[in-house]
């Protein structure tokens, strides 16, 4: 019995460790869109949306958004592909 509570002990600290030196902070967005984004401009505002898009998942927004940068980029027909919620609304 002695064993098993050493064990578990044992465990319960490595997962621990594990968690701790796993966590990452959040970082602010300017500091992302510095390390990420070559100039502001390539944030690109899409039917009242800064993309990369937030708030409003829905399938019809994803939808919504899709057809509104065709547009923007005045493209008239595409063949749209994706994986997991990509390819629903693809």
């Amino acid at each position: 019995m002695k064993i098993v509570l050493v064990f578990g002990a044992v465990l319960a600290a490595a997962v621990v460790g594990l968690l701790v030196w796993a966590w990452t902070p959040d970082l602010k967005r300017a500091d992302l869109e510095a390390i990420y984004l070559a100039s502001p401009g390539d944030m690109v505002e899409i039917s009242g949306v800064r993309l990369h898009p937030r708030g409003d998942y829905s399938e019809a927004r994803n939808i919504e958004i899709v057809l509104a940068a065709l547009n923007r980029l005045r493209i008239a027909q595409a063949t749209l592909v994706g994986n997991s919620i990509g390819g629903r609304v693809a």
